[in-house]
């Protein structure tokens, strides 16, 4: 990567999407591919304003890491999260990926900025995959594999109907948010005892990857829900989450279901049949259980601008 150049001195608004995982959480660590999803509303930093960008960010998360060493505390921003820390869309890597494109300006590569977070990052316990910080970057929904630092835009492909799917943020429910990294904390060795469950994670990965080049929507569905059993089954689903499942999945139509991100705690990812289902009930019936609707179909989202 470049030398940082002169901080920033203009004022200057940069955003990136949010981001949802379809498939790959926790196999992601072990170099598996991951399926992410952006989504709205978008996350904002207006530089040459408001307070310092020390205190801006917690010092110990990646973009508080990022500016320390980089030497940006002095300089100041506000940033915008839409969903006031509640968490679960991708805040602080959009912190990170902000900050990065504030401090060393355009014309960067999603490669420079993976590798910048994986820098900061790479004395935590177990530290994060990054496949949510590439997708936000890139926009669209990807496939990122960690181990190959192979990114695949899947979006236009015109194999699967994206808009058959709706994703629920859970920030309406309370204390349902699990902190990432203190979630990573604790599984320091997960590749190893858990070696077993990223065995049966890779095969399901494997299928959709085949359902999703056939186009075939009733596999691909079914796979979402297998992998979000595999994640139960081993007891990486909170509670909530199974309950929500429970009750939107035998809904008409309803195709595919599993939470998403940390103990599949963030939200709910459906895939529907658009023949059979009902949209409006299921909506309907999400919002009794205080789950916000962010995506009636996953759209292609800009990346950072």
């Amino acid at each position: 990567m470049s030398p940082i150049p002169p901080p920033f001195t203009s004022p200057e608004r940069f955003s990136c999407a949010g981001k949802t995982f379809l498939l790959g959480e926790y196999a992601v660590l072990a170099g598996a591919p991951a399926w992410v999803a952006t989504v709205g509303p978008r996350f904002e930093l207006q530089t040459g304003t408001g307070t310092s960008l020390k205190k801006l960010f917690h010092p110990e998360s990646p973009a508080g890491k990022f500016i320390t060493n980089s030497a940006l505390g002095g300089l100041t921003g506000e940033f915008h999260d839409p969903w006031a820390g509640q968490g679960g869309l991708g805040a602080s890597t959009a912190q990170f990926i902000l900050i990065f494109r504030a401090a060393l300006g355009p014309n960067r590569s999603w490669k420079e900025v993976f590798n910048a977070y994986r820098k900061v990052t790479e004395h935590e316990s177990l530290p994060p995959s990054g496949a949510d910080l590439v997708a936000q970057w890139a926009g669209g929904i990807v496939r990122f594999t960690p181990s190959s630092l192979l990114l695949e835009q899947l979006h236009g492909s015109g194999k699967l109907d994206w808009n058959r799917f709706l994703f629920f943020s859970a920030t309406g429910q309370p204390s349902r948010k699990v902190p990432t990294h203190l979630h990573l904390a604790k599984l320091q060795s997960f590749p190893v005892t858990h070696s077993q469950l990223i065995n049966e994670l890779r095969t399901v990965l494997k299928e959709a990857e085949i359902a999703f080049e056939a186009g075939d929507h009733p596999v691909f569905g079914s796979l979402l829900t297998r992998y979000g059993d595999l994640l139960a089954e081993s007891e990486l689903e909170i509670p909530a989450t199974a309950e929500d499942r429970a009750v939107l999945g035998p809904l008409p139509g309803v195709i595919g279901i599993k939470g998403t991100g940390a103990l599949q705690a963030d939200g709910i990812l459906l895939m529907i049949d658009p023949a059979k289902a009902d949209r409006a009930r299921i909506i309907a019936e999400a919002r009794a259980r205080n789950l916000v609707l962010i995506s009636d179909g996953l759209q292609n989202h800009e990346g950072l601008k």
